[in-house]
């Protein structure tokens, strides 16, 4: 798997190179330094500073996974629907939680961290009008799953149909 970091932060693109290297991925690199040949990136690790269109343009076939700096929930929102990004994980994030994120996005799947989920869903609620709690269960095999007021399974304001929030 081809990795290209291109953040804004020169020493934390450094750690994660190092990181990476040292964990068995050997086609990496640090934007800026001299790439290998051969195609594009498959995944392509941004922050919100350094992910912009020209950049995706130049990469069409990379999934993007952004990496997230503690950005605001309303800004992670706009960023996560104004971008082609297939994947959000937390700087703070695990080992084990990045090497598994970066082989779900590199086979196209969407990966999103607990964190950024909980304000993913926290602000479409806002954005909806409606006011709500995220409950993300935690342990291996549960389900994430979250309570806005008046769809939450079970419960329905008086009028309206039941409703269940995946």
């Amino acid at each position: 798997m081809h990795v290209v970091i291109h953040l804004s932060n020169h020493l934390m693109a450094e750690a994660i190179y190092q990181l990476l290297i040292s964990n068995g991925y050997d086609d990496v690199v640090v934007s800026g330094a001299s790439a290998p040949s051969g195609s594009g990136p498959h995944v392509l690790l941004v922050d919100s500073t350094t992910l912009r269109q020209d950049l995706l343009a130049r990469c069409p076939t990379a999934k993007v996974l952004l990496i997230d700096t503690g950005l605001e929930p309303e800004r992670l929102c706009v960023t996560f629907l104004s971008y082609r990004i297939h994947g959000v994980l937390s700087s703070h994030a695990q080992l084990h939680l990045f090497k598994k994120a970066l082989a779900s996005v590199s086979e196209g799947k969407i990966w999103v961290g607990d964190e950024s989920l909980r304000a993913l869903l926290e602000e479409t609620g806002a954005i909806l009008g409606q006011e709500g709690s995220v409950a993300l269960p935690t342990g291996r095999g549960r389900s994430s799953s979250t309570s806005v007021r008046g769809y939450a399974t079970g419960r329905s304001p008086k009028g309206s149909r039941s409703r269940n929030i995946p």
